[in-house]
């Protein structure tokens, strides 16, 4: 072949195949461009998932909304539901209905629109306060929800009350899935039996610390991450800063409701805890004595805004946006819920707002957090077992794919506005060992449930050490038979 024909051959043929390649690509991309239309990657096939028949939607009684745009909703309507015509359920170009698309991530409206259809559930609201004795009406009504999110202010109440099923008859907890969680279940086993079947771990609740950068430069201090990640930040590191930071009546060291369940935490105890099926106290244990310690030097040396619901400083975020506290120690929850918003009102900058773990106990060589989990629970009295079973196994799966994982990471810095560094951050704390603490549900068995909210005698125990100074041993003489009497009183019932 004469060379230039040859030449002129491969140059047409090379042409041709950048072109189409170019043409694909549009179109690769306008189709991503498509509102309402993304395109996912695939989900594949998992055997986890039962084969069950699921005829009628789930029944669950909250206080919150649920979100049916979540990885678990979408893989259960597309095993399940089958609605082919339900804009957040893709399939496979197969038509097979054992694979489900990772969800598009979705904004404001999307996340409306969607959830105004209920395809999963009947959802029925509640108020918090009011949520053990709406569940218990309903029950003895004969009309019990198949679901209620778990509440460890009903775990064990709500087992002496009979408000809750194990889940031993529906949920294999011994399969492969489950071997990422099973540590925890098995912390929660009561008497022999599974009540929660626990398909990931949550964003910490209370072991969380937000501070300002440009509070902590101006103070002069060294950043708590640097601390951190030098493996310093300890008790005596946090409260050497609250020394240099705090001034009597203008500026405290820390702010938080939670800041008690946080220092007992951190030291891998808990102050009620399960073991072989049962209650039992640490009361008297020394983690639980020297957290108590720390917390009575805080109240004590002014660096603790002491007085909860009746302090003359009402507006807390005012404080904090004014450079009056230097730490803000609370959930995951806060950002989301109050400072992102503060964040964009100030104009601060994007790395303004940092976290940090709560300080470990200078005697552990471990960061511990206060354990905090997702499991709806399985009501008593519920019809739809189907429905739970494979709602629960959807959830777990769920939460160990990849790409899900991704994706709602993805959605969370779309709809509350975490930034990638401060995700990571949640992440490595997310990764703590969890410390998981009974204390709450152990109200006295012979409540009513119309009123279960912040009146535990653990409270009661705890609250004056760190709102007041007072002595731990002395509070300890006073309430420590109350708790006794509680924790041998939920072993004893059958």
């Amino acid at each position: 072949m004469n060379p230039r024909v040859k030449t002129f051959l491969i140059l047409t043929i090379i042409t041709v195949l950048l072109t189409a390649g170019l043409i694909l690509a549009l179109k690769n991309l306008d189709s991503a461009k498509t509102p309402g239309k993304p395109q996912p990657p695939v989900l594949t096939e998992h055997k986890a998932l039962p084969d069950v028949e699921i005829t009628e939607k789930l029944k669950l009684l909250t206080w919150y909304d649920i979100d049916e745009t979540s990885p678990t909703a979408l893989l259960y309507k597309a095993k399940y539901w089958r609605k082919e015509e339900s804009e957040s359920v893709y399939y496979n170009d197969d038509d097979s209905r054992d694979n489900t698309c990772v969800p598009p991530i979705p904004n404001d409206e999307y996340y409306k629109e969607l959830n105004s259809k209920r395809e999963i559930f009947e959802v029925t609201k509640t108020h918090h306060e009011n949520r053990g004795h709406k569940l218990a009406q309903l029950i003895m009504a004969g009309d019990s929800p198949d679901l209620f999110p778990f509440d460890e202010y009903l775990y064990p109440m709500g087992l002496y009350h009979q408000l809750f099923s194990p889940t031993d008859d529906l949920i294999d907890l011994n399969s492969p899935e489950w071997e990422a969680t099973k540590p925890y279940i098995d912390a929660f086993k009561w008497k022999g039996k599974n009540y929660t079947a626990i398909t990931e771990l949550d964003n910490p609740t209370v072991s969380l610390l937000y501070y300002r950068k440009s509070v902590l430069h101006e103070a002069g201090l060294e950043d708590p991450f640097d601390l951190w990640e030098k493996g310093k930040w300890t008790w005596d590191s946090f409260m050497q800063m609250c020394m240099c930071f705090s001034a009597p009546d203008k500026k405290w060291g820390i702010y938080g409701y939670c800041t008690g369940e946080a220092a007992i935490a951190s030291t891998g105890a808990g102050i009620i805890v399960i073991e072989d099926g049962l209650l039992k106290s640490n009361m008297y244990d020394s983690r639980i004595e020297r957290a108590m310690e720390f917390l009575r030097e805080l109240a004590h040396n002014g660096y603790h805004i002491a007085d909860f619901g009746n302090s003359p400083y009402d507006n807390f975020l005012d404080m904090f946006k004014k450079g009056d506290i230097l730490f803000w120690n609370a959930g995951a929850f806060l950002y989301e819920e109050t400072l992102v918003i503060a964040a964009e009102n100030e104009k601060w900058a994007e790395d303004e707002i940092c976290i940090v773990p709560f300080p470990r106990d200078p005697l552990t060589d471990d960061y511990y957090q206060r354990g905090n989990h997702n499991a709806l629970m399985l009501v008593n009295g519920a019809k739809n077992t189907n429905g739970f079973k494979a709602w629960t196994q959807c959830a777990v799966v769920a939460a160990q794919d990849e790409e899900m994982r991704q994706r709602v990471r993805a959605g969370k810095m779309q709809k509350h506005g975490w930034t990638d560094e401060q995700l990571d951050v949640l992440e490595r704390i997310k990764a703590f060992t969890q410390v998981w603490d009974f204390n709450k549900g152990i109200l006295p068995y012979t409540t009513t449930l119309e009123k279960i909210y912040f009146a535990t005698p653990t409270d009661d125990l705890i609250t004056p050490v760190i709102s007041c100074g007072e002595s731990y041993a002395k509070m300890r003489e006073e309430l420590g038979y109350v708790i006794e009497e509680q924790i041998s009183a939920f072993n004893e019932n059958e």
